[in-house]
């Protein structure tokens, strides 16, 4: 499971939901290609959630 990959990383995988959600997911990744290109945010860069 993809889950365990993620975890097995030292990171908390999140369930994000159906496949709907892909739509969003995808458009955060452009979103981080975008600022990467731009020298915005480092190409290791990424998103967090913090709650």
């Amino acid at each position: 499971m993809l889950a365990d990959v993620v975890t097995a990383g030292g990171l908390r995988a999140v369930d994000a939901g159906s496949l709907k959600r892909a739509r969003e997911l995808e458009a955060l990744g452009f979103l981080q290609l975008t600022l990467a290109a731009g020298e915005k945010i480092p190409w290791t860069g990424g998103f967090g959630v913090v709650g």
